[in-house]
This record gives C-alpha cells, structure tokens and sequence, in this order.
C-alpha cells in the first residue's frame, strides 16, 4: 500500500537520520557543473536520483523510478553538507510532499547516496541506497543537454517520439533520423546501411528484433547520460547528436537532432 501510495505521490530521497557510518567512510562530494547520477533502490523499487549543485550550495534535481515503462521525474531541491550529509525535498502547490535527510559518502572506493525519506500524511520510511554510475560534463543546471544545443523538454520529447515510434514499427519517421550511410551494429558486428530503402525493408527488424523492443519498452527518456558529445538512450543502444556538432551529410538547415548510432 505505501509503495502504492509513493508511486501516486511524486517523493523524496534517501538516507536515515542515525544511520550508523563505517569508520572508513568519508564525505563525497558532487563535481561542480555535472549532472551526477545514481542507480540503486528505493523502497524495493531500482530508481536513479540525478543531482546538480548550484554555486550557492543548493542542489537541485530529480529522481525516478526505472521499473515502468513512463518516465516520470519527480523534482528535487535541498542542500549538501561539509560533512556529506544530504537534506532534500519534493514540494507540490499544495505544499512539502516529502522530506529527505541521508548522506552522501565514499563507501567502497564510489561515492554512495544513502538514507531514508519520509512523506506528507504518513508515518513511512523507505531507504534509499544509491551509488554515482554516470556523470555528464559541461552542462548547467537547467541545460543537462546542451552539448547538443537542444533544450531539456525538447531533447526528452524527442526521445519519447523516438521511443514511440520504434516500438510501433514506424520505420519511416525512424528512417528520417538517420544520414545514410548509417552505421549500425547487429550482434557485434558492425555494419553500414547504404540507403534509407535498405533501411526501411530489411535493417529495421534486423535491429529492432523482439529481444531489443522488450529493452526498450522499459527505457527511461529523461535524465540521460550525456558522453561523447552526444545523448546515449538506453545504454548505447541509440546514440542521438546534433547537425550542429556534426552535419552528417543532412541538408542545409537549422539544426536538428538525429541519429548517429544504433545497436541491438
């Protein structure tokens, strides 16, 4: 019922007041101008907390839960300690959802994210225990993409419409993402699609075989990873750029996101 009621809610994050520390543990602390994210669980569920840190010490971001097939990011803001620990909120209209307090330590040799939150109207706790898998340089707070000149909404949109449009067999829209010679690779062995026609009658369904669609119903289109230059969706299954960076052979224009690697 509270992972019920957690799920309708929109929440907060992770570590309990009193949570005995190793004596080897020490604060960690988050690169300034990077989108940190962490992969582990909360409650029973996996999620996947991103935090950026302002100048002023603020840290904002969100979280969501990867065992869906939406992409709902839940909004956080709060503040990081000297001492790691780590204070966070979820706030709504109609005032604090939920309350975090935990701590943010080297555990391991990794940076780890743990703690306990509760929310509005109840007496649960659900942990978090969360450790630093990816970080995307060179951003700001509300640009995590600006590597590739798109905006936040508009990057993550197109993604969904990407998404969408893969799993409902749209070869044609999927196609026009593509500068062909395209490259691609098919169990390991990599390969160059000659022509959109190719693409369309024979290397969709090489790509987009049943084992891959069942991957990707459950990828998250939010808070991707930024690398390389580029937005990696799905782990590297799909790697979207920008004409801006690299034209790619597309025709004059203004920019546009596009794909520039697909891989199953």
């Amino acid at each position: 019922m509270l992972l019920r009621t957690l799920r309708t809610l929109g929440l907060l994050l992770l570590l309990p007041a009193g949570l005995a520390l190793a004596a080897s543990e020490t604060p960690a602390r988050l690169n300034r101008g990077a989108w940190s994210d962490f992969y582990g669980t909360l409650g029973e569920r996996p999620v996947v907390v991103s935090l950026f840190p302002r100048e002023s010490g603020e840290l904002v971001g969100s979280y969501l839960f990867t065992d869906t097939e939406t992409s709902e990011k839940i909004a956080l803001v709060g503040m990081r300690g000297a001492d790691g620990t780590v204070v966070l909120s979820h706030d709504s209209s109609g005032g604090t959802v939920a309350d975090f307090q935990g701590s943010l330590m080297m555990s391991d040799g990794d940076p780890r994210l743990r703690g306990h939150f509760t929310y509005a109207g109840t007496d649960g706790r659900f942990a978090l225990d969360a450790v630093l898998r990816s970080m995307s340089f060179g951003v700001e707070a509300d640009r995590r993409y600006n590597v590739v000149h798109a905006d936040d909404a508009a990057l993550e949109a197109y993604v969904g419409r990407l998404k969408a449009a893969i799993l409902a067999g749209d070869r044609a829209w999927v196609a026009d993402q593509l500068a062909f010679p395209a490259s691609v690779s098919v169990g390991r062995k990599r390969a160059k699609v000659a022509s959109r026609k190719a693409f369309v009658e024979a290397w969709f369904d090489r790509i987009f075989h049943p084992q891959a669609l069942r991957s990707l119903r459950s990828a998250r289109t939010v808070n991707l990873p930024v690398s390389n230059g580029g937005i990696m969706f799905n782990n590297g299954m799909i790697w979207i750029f920008s004409t801006q960076q690299r034209p790619k052979g597309f025709p004059p224009g203004p920019p546009r996101l596009y794909i520039d690697w697909l891989s199953s």
